[in-house]
């Protein structure tokens, strides 16, 4: 993490997002917030098995959000 000196604003208003969203195109994103700027992971729930998805992140503080990541494949397993 950044040292608190390092941080242009409040530290306690930055975050990310995750999302999943199938890589056929079907069904709704997945999507979960971090908002502990000391978090390093998260778990996405709901998701289908034996299915890909793309995952992409995206960064927030009190400006507002960065733009999504360039998206990777991930696949889920059977449970």
């Amino acid at each position: 993490p950044l040292p608190e000196a390092a941080y242009n604003g409040n530290p306690e208003s930055v975050g990310y997002r995750v999302r999943a969203q199938r890589a056929d195109g079907l069904g709704q994103p997945r999507m979960e917030t971090v908002s502990d700027r000391l978090s390093r992971e998260v778990t996405v729930e709901g998701l289908e098995e034996w299915t890909e998805y793309e995952l992409s992140i995206q960064a927030f503080n009190g400006i507002g959000p960065g733009p999504w990541s360039s998206p990777v494949l991930g696949k889920t397993k059977e449970s």
